[in-house]
């Protein structure tokens, strides 16, 4: 497997998942972690490179680049050779565990929407 990239900064939960599932497939060892700083107002040169945006994460991998964080999470679950993480098919995949909690944290906020 190619050394993969990945930009991210310490404070975003989109990277920290990113970073969770690549230890949890133990492909950390095979990533060069960047550690960068983005804001709307100073956007980053290298991040830009790697997803038109400007977001993070991102993953630069074989000549290709990944920036959604479940786009990313999903590429690595199938780059391990062990049993797989997150659920392909089915109730699992879209109903789990997260997902029945949410109209509970929607009614309790008090707006009446459903989701992240």
């Amino acid at each position: 497997m190619a050394k993969m990239k990945l930009y991210y900064s310490p404070g975003s939960p989109y990277a920290r998942k990113v970073r969770i599932v690549a230890m949890e497939t133990k492909l950390d060892k095979k990533m060069e972690m960047v550690n960068v700083a983005v804001s709307p107002i100073a956007p980053n040169a290298d991040v830009e490179k790697h997803n038109p945006i400007g977001k993070i994460p991102a993953l630069s991998v074989k000549g290709m680049d990944l920036f959604d964080s479940p786009v990313i999470c999903e590429y690595l679950d199938n780059q391990h050779k062990g049993r797989k993480l997150l659920p392909r098919k089915g109730r699992d995949r879209w109903g789990g565990f997260a997902s029945r909690r949410w109209p509970t944290a929607c009614l309790a906020r008090g707006d009446g929407r459903y989701g992240r």
